[in-house]
This record gives structure tokens, sequence and C-alpha cells, in this order.
């Protein structure tokens, strides 16, 4: 199992994790682990599972979550769907 870790450089410069199968050529399917108000990047007992399959896997943390920082308080419905578009460009 391949795992990076990335920060975005854009809007709240959120902090996520990639997982890729350790030998892989070609296409694969993506999942993207979006979790819960309040939640963190940590994957549960599901995902786990997921992992060592031919399929590449991308966790974040979102504004006043986990590693991403800042203040919970703040965060709002328009800036978790910043955070997604910046997420995928």
């Amino acid at each position: 199992m391949i795992v990076d870790d990335f920060k975005l450089s854009t809007g709240d410069q959120n902090v996520g994790t990639v997982y890729l199968p350790d030998s892989y050529s070609g296409k694969l399917p993506v999942l993207v682990y979006s979790h819960g108000w309040g939640g963190n990047r940590n994957l549960g007992e599901v995902l786990q599972r997921i992992l060592g399959k031919r399929i590449a896997l991308v966790t974040f943390d979102y504004f006043g979550c986990g590693d991403t920082g800042g203040d919970y308080r703040q965060m709002t419905y328009r800036r978790w769907k910043e955070n997604l578009s910046n997420f995928s460009n």
C-alpha cells in the first residue's frame, strides 16, 4: 500500500491522505471519503477493508477538523462546498 499525505495550497489548505495499491497500472476507481461534521479523515473498519483492493482511496479533513485546523464554529455549508470544489481541482 502506498500512502501519501497532502495539504492543499488553496482555500482552507485541507490536509488529506491518498491510499494506492502497491502495484497498479492504468486507471483506478477512486473512493473519496468525506467525513461527517466534527469528524476526521481516520479510516473506520469498513474503509480499512477496502485497502489492498484495486482501488484508490482519498480522505481529507475539513476546516476545523483533524489536521486541517481552524475554529470549527466557523464551519459552514458554503465553506464545505468550497473545500470540495478546491479538492476536485
